[in-house]
């Protein structure tokens, strides 16, 4: 099964998956698959008439009944199927998939000093790699653990983002080809340091974590005007068509990455 990126958080997911496991990001490629076998399988469980039915049915009435019958039948499938796609969309929104609070709960409080610990001794590798592995163990065990809750998780997925602009720069390097996902994202996170999207309310970086990433912004900015050959009006035309609720649309920014890519491969 592929695998993609995960725009808001970095991380490495599954292009099936409806929602990344590590921030909560929809992912519409994933939702949309979800959605669709979910409908086709009420469809299918719906329209399912049992041949017997169908047999006592034709030997028990007359013209004019079967035709307010069928009549009858076929309002009440439309009706059924119309409340199958509202209960699939419903649940595809709202189901925890197999989520225990009080678990998550529990987990989250064996777990996150351990996280804390890595984070005092500015173990950043250590970090990603554990939530690489948490992602694998929620796949194996369909547990639905994360450290979203985390306090540092914000700086965690920046520091994601920083790392996956140095690999793709080396990419670049070796004289290969970004993949389509990769270009998107080489973009996006140079945007989303740039206009330091990091400092806001509704981010909760800390004052030391914020001067960090003002670091790894003077490598993504090097990268943004060196590499992807972006200009100062190039940029805010960029950001004026993408900046949305203190943020930037990922989608926008993928748009126009693909157009531009050639020029820095």
């Amino acid at each position: 099964m592929d695998k993609v990126i995960c725009p808001n958080c970095g991380a490495s997911i599954y292009e099936s998956e409806p929602a990344c496991p590590f921030c909560g990001f929809i992912n519409m490629e994933g939702t949309e698959d979800k959605f669709m076998r979910d409908v086709q399988k009420k469809e299918e469980e719906l329209t399912q008439i049992p041949q017997l039915q169908k047999q006592d049915l034709k030997k028990s009435m007359s013209k004019s009944s079967k035709i307010i019958i069928i009549t009858v039948l076929i309002a009440a499938t439309i009706l059924a199927v119309l409340f199958g796609l509202h209960y699939a969309f419903e649940a595809m929104l709202f189901s925890e998939d197999n989520y225990d609070a009080k678990t998550e709960m529990l987990w989250e409080r064996e777990n996150y000093p351990v996280l804390d610990k890595m984070y005092e001794e500015r173990d950043w590798e250590g970090l990603l790699k554990l939530e690489e592995e948490l992602y694998e163990i929620n796949d194996k065990e369909g547990t639905n653990h994360t450290i979203y809750n985390w306090e540092h998780s914000d700086f965690l997925y920046a520091y994601r983002r920083f790392e996956n602009v140095k690999y793709y720069v080396s990419i670049l390097d070796s004289g290969e080809s970004l993949s389509k996902f990769q270009a998107e994202n080489i973009v996006y996170y140079c945007m989303w340091f740039h206009y330091r999207m990091y400092v806001n309310d509704y981010q909760t970086f800390t004052e030391e974590e914020v001067a960090m990433v003002d670091e790894y912004r003077e490598y993504t900015d090097e990268v943004f005007y060196n590499r992807l050959k972006f200009t100062d009006i190039e940029a805010d035309e960029l950001y004026g068509k993408a900046e949305e609720y203190h943020s930037i649309d990922a989608k926008t920014c993928y748009s126009y990455a693909r157009k531009i890519r050639k020029r820095f491969e």
